[in-house]
């Protein structure tokens, strides 16, 4: 479809530095990417393939061919599952202005989380617009001003394929104060002593808070960080020489009952066991001992 783009080969993990407009690539399977510009936001057009995009470790979502999504540099990173063909359009400031005229002349609170990543089927009249760009930058070295024109007329085009609806959801994330709420979980559940620190940094409501936490995490959030921090405490034990002490400090148990209560919870043995065994098979099922602990709780 687009004469000769970018081709990054499989086994490779790509950094892509970012210049504003639009930029083609051919992406490998097995190969994965991370978009350099640092504020920024870009919108991938997948015209064919499929890619997954992690968000941290562990949260990620999966789009295939036909789809665009806007994601914010430096928060994401691309894996492709399958060959893909796929347009990046890195946005220049005047995309804020166009996002907040689809709010009209009414004030609106600006949100502070993204609870999911957007996408949108890419229309026709989408593909054909993305083609005839394609086009034009393999034949030349093409003048910041035609970037900014398409980009304008890119504008132009979404409002009369998608609803303002669909589109305000999916330019969602073009706020700067719009954290994804996963990794905000992921960035401060062990740097605050519990829920409640964590509710409150956020600025949601305990009700909102928990319901979007169980939406997106399966669980409520003391079950998930009892279980994060029973997680990282026991390979603390079993696989490190950290002594107990410190172990203690660092997850601001009160005192040495208090660290073995749970551990004896947990894992149905005292912290110097658990040491003294150092081997993880000998300890109960983390899991099932983790819902019986909250089910008591």
């Amino acid at each position: 479809m687009y004469p000769k783009p970018k081709q990054i080969e499989s086994s490779q993990i790509q950094q892509i530095k970012v210049k504003p407009g639009f930029k083609n690539f051919l992406l490998k399977k097995g190969s994965s990417c991370e978009m350099i510009k640092d504020p920024g936001n870009i919108i991938i057009f997948i015209h064919s393939g499929r890619v997954r995009v992690l968000v941290g470790k562990y949260k990620e979502y999966i789009f295939s061919d036909r789809t665009m999504f806007l994601i914010n540099n430096g928060s994401y990173q691309l894996e492709i599952l399958q060959n893909s063909e796929i347009t990046i359009l890195s946005l220049d400031q005047n995309w804020h202005t166009f996002f907040d005229n689809l709010h009209g002349k009414k004030p609106r609170s600006k949100e502070k989380f993204l609870f999911s990543l957007v996408s949108l089927p890419i229309e026709p009249r989408v593909e054909v617009f993305l083609e005839s760009v394609s086009f034009l930058l393999s034949r030349r070295e093409v003048a910041r001003a035609f970037q900014t024109d398409k980009q304008r007329e890119l504008e132009i085009l979404l409002k009369r394929c998608y609803s303002k609806k669909s589109l305000i959801a999916f330019l969602s994330c073009i706020c700067t104060d719009c954290q994804d709420f996963y990794q905000f979980v992921q960035d401060n559940y062990d740097k605050h002593k519990g829920v409640e620190e964590l509710i409150s940094l956020s600025g949601l409501s305990q009700s909102t808070f928990n319901r979007k936490f169980r939406e997106m995490f399966g669980e409520s959030p003391y079950q998930w960080i009892m279980s994060k921090r029973a997680e990282t405490i026991l390979i603390k034990l079993t696989e490190t020489n950290v002594p107990l002490s410190r172990i203690m400090k660092e997850y601001k148990f009160t005192d040495a009952s208090h660290f073995n209560r749970f551990c004896k919870l947990m894992y149905n043995n005292p912290p110097s066991r658990i040491r003294n065994n150092n081997n993880p098979s000998k300890i109960r099922n983390i899991n099932f001992i983790l819902k019986t602990a909250s089910a008591e709780v």
